[in-house]
């Protein structure tokens, strides 16, 4: 094709968009996907032409030229700005008047003040020129640069100055349950779960992970509080309605800066379309953002995790259960994620998130057997690596569970360091690090991570501790009181209380320990091993606790009771009773006996031949 024909068609699209954007001029709700329908050509294939011709996007496109016409009204005609936000289609005179001025650089009283050759900005003039024109200036520009970089560096003998990257960082908050059954709030987080996926995979976004946001669900908070205590430019806000085969979705991404909304879409479409849904909803997001996606990235963004829609919405059952991480949730995950698996066997993410929860019962939470955890979690992820061999959750678990279930150092080294080669960090490797006393490792993903974000508590755990372990006491100590006052959940609670005691900090550990007991019901042998040390430092009854962890021992509960009685016992310096009882860790096969060469609380018989 010439550059002339090009030109025309360039042109005869750009007439053909004016017309039907003119059409619907006042409509408030004409926007990308009802521009895209009119032509009669996908979004994306739209967006492909429009940047070829213009170099704008679809929803840059409509909102210019409901912005040009807005100036032709105001300076041809005795009317308010009200008046003409509401006849060009902006429902907000206050935004309306927000965007002119950002466009125009002047607000909209004082259009008549201006020129019509000053004021307006023509979408003709937008059109590519002559391609040859482009490569001669583009060709131009880079001789000038290189030559001005070999002179600076000649003469200053100086690195290349790189300019600083904009920063293009999101949150996604929980997605509003618009659905007559509240009982469909797992359909709601689960599509948000799957966007924030699926923007996890562009690379340059940086993307605040779900237990960041949780927080946020309920709130008063503005956007811009809640952007600034997340660190982020962006805010992506939604709801969803589930009502038998049909769906509704609503996004509304946000510049958390100004709090303006730069971008909304509603979608309504069949259940069967979800999957695609999520996947258009994501790149209609880097669009805005101008985020360039590579061959990879939009591969795998397309790249579905099922086919199957039915096995998806088992998932989302099964996901939201999960989640909640209490007994009566992980029981009930675990036909959800079968009946997904059933409906689709090569369905990854349904193979790893039913290992998880084997995983997660059969640890400290105390509420599968251990071997039987293990016995149900290990095929299940080396069925995930059969059908995805790159799968790095999948990877990361199977070091987890070389490593606690079976101590086997070498197999879980191998695990790791093939994590470590895809550039994934993760905490359940940080842990595998601190327990192989690979210290560097460990703080390196650790500050990464916390980096990366800085709202989410699990971070600020495992930095603190990676801290404690390598004798930075006062920076550990710093880092857990400034998290201990941001954040109140589950694992944190937990946590805290156990790393507090370790350093010493026994006052703060009773008041995250008293929190967890409030907010938490589920006791496994670690909280009733910290309700037993408190009383004895309190100078209370104790025993009864220690009872508790012995009925569970006898009765052969996971969560390691034996090792815990044990760590009581060291508390109190009954050298004895604490070789008897990890004796007993050991002969049980305990997960917690992992931490055998680092637990601080027993350093005093580090020396002693029977450890």
């Amino acid at each position: 094709m010439s550059i002339l024909q090009s030109n025309h068609i360039s042109n005869s699209l750009i007439e053909k968009l004016t017309g039907i954007v003119e059409e619907n001029l006042q409509n408030e709700q004409f926007g990308v996907e009802e521009l895209a329908e009119k032509v009669g050509i996908s979004r994306s294939h739209l967006h492909r032409k429009l940047q070829e011709a213009t170099g704008q996007s679809i929803s840059q496109f409509i909102r210019e030229y409901r912005l040009q016409s807005a100036m032709d009204l105001l300076q041809s005609k005795d009317i308010t700005a009200s008046e003409v936000a509401y006849q060009v289609g902006f429902g907000s005179a206050t935004y309306f008047s927000k965007s002119f001025t950002d466009f125009y650089g002047y607000p909209p009283g004082e259009a008549k003040n201006h020129s019509f050759d000053e004021g307006e900005k023509t979408l003709n003039d937008k059109i590519k020129p002559n391609r040859n024109h482009i490569i001669l200036i583009v060709i131009s520009v880079f001789l000038v640069i290189g030559i001005s970089i070999i002179l600076y560096l000649s003469v200053n003998n100086h690195a290349p100055l790189k300019s600083d990257a904009i920063d293009k960082s999101i949150a996604v908050l929980p997605f509003k349950n618009l659905s007559s059954d509240a009982d469909n709030q797992y359909f709601a987080d689960g599509i948000r779960d799957a966007i924030l996926n699926s923007l996890s995979k562009i690379g340059q976004l940086r993307v605040i992970s779900r237990t960041s946001v949780e927080q946020y669900r309920i709130t008063t908070k503005t956007i811009p509080e809640i952007a600034k205590e997340l660190g982020v430019s962006y805010i992506l806000e939604g709801s969803a309605q589930k009502y038998g085969e049909e769906i509704r979705i609503t996004t509304q991404l946000i510049n958390a800066e100004t709090d303006d909304q730069i971008w909304s879409q509603d979608y309504t479409q069949t259940f069967e379309d979800v999957l695609n849904l999520q996947t258009e909803i994501a790149e209609n997001i880097a669009i805005e953002l101008e985020v360039a996606l590579n061959i990879k990235e939009k591969k795998e963004l397309r790249t579905l995790p099922t086919i199957f829609p039915e096995a998806y919405d088992f998932y989302m059952l099964a996901n939201f259960q999960l989640l909640k991480s209490s007994k009566e949730s992980l029981n009930k995950a675990i036909p959800f994620f079968e009946k997904a698996i059933e409906i689709d066997p090569n369905y990854v993410e349904a193979y790893t998130g039913l290992a998880n929860v084997w995983n997660i019962g059969g640890l400290v939470w105390g509420i599968y057997g251990e071997s039987e955890a293990w016995t149900k979690a290990k095929p299940l992820l080396y069925k995930a690596l059969e059908l995805d061999s790159t799968n790095v959750i999948a990877t990361s678990y199977l070091a987890g569970g070389y490593l606690c279930y079976e101590w086997d150092f070498d197999k879980a080294s191998e695990l790791f360091l093939r994590s470590k080669k895809n550039e994934h960090n993760s905490v359940d490797l940080i842990d595998l690090a601190i327990k192989m006393r690979n210290l560097e490792d460990a703080e390196k993903m650790s500050n990464v991570l916390l980096a990366q974000e800085p709202s989410n508590s699990i971070h600020y755990v495992f930095n603190a501790e990676v801290s404690y372990f390598s004798n930075k006491i006062n920076k550990a100590t710093t880092t857990l009181d400034e998290a201990s006052e941001l954040f109140d959940e589950l694992w944190f609670l937990r946590e805290a209380a156990k790393l507090y005691y370790a350093m010493g900090e026994i006052k703060k550990s009773k008041v995250m320990l008293e929190k967890h007991k409030y907010k938490y019901p589920d006791r496994n042998p670690i909280i009733i091993w910290l309700d037993a040390v408190h009383q004895f430092h309190d100078n209370g009854d104790s025993q009864i606790y220690i009872k508790e962890l012995t009925k569970m021992y006898n009765d052969n509960s996971s969560g390691s009771p034996a090792w815990f009685i044990a760590m009581y016992y060291a508390v109190t310096d009954d050298d004895i009773a604490t070789f008897e009882w990890l004796e007993k860790s050991y002969e049980r096969h305990e997960v917690e006996m992992t931490w055998l060469k680092m637990e601080p609380l027993l350093s005093p018989y580090n020396k002693d031949p029977r450890y």
